[in-house]
């Protein structure tokens, strides 16, 4: 675990910085009021929850996901 990151007093949470495009942090707002949820640490939780594989499931990512990001900006 790298010595930035904060575990909290629970033990099951860490704390991460991330650097995001302004229009991606706006549809995370827009997420936020849509789901009804607090935060965007909620937001993300739940959305990276839905991609997550279910424990009967393979581990391995989805088809759309294991393929090389698309970095040509």
């Amino acid at each position: 675990m790298n010595p930035e990151e904060v575990i909290s007093s629970d033990g099951e949470t860490v704390r991460v910085s991330i650097n995001l495009k302004l229009a991606t942090l706006v549809w995370l707002d827009d997420l936020k009021e849509a789901f009804g949820l607090r935060s965007r640490t909620d937001v993300l939780n739940r959305l990276l929850e839905e991609l997550m594989p279910k424990e009967e499931e393979e581990s391995d990512p989805p088809d759309h996901l294991s393929q090389e990001p698309d970095v040509s900006d």
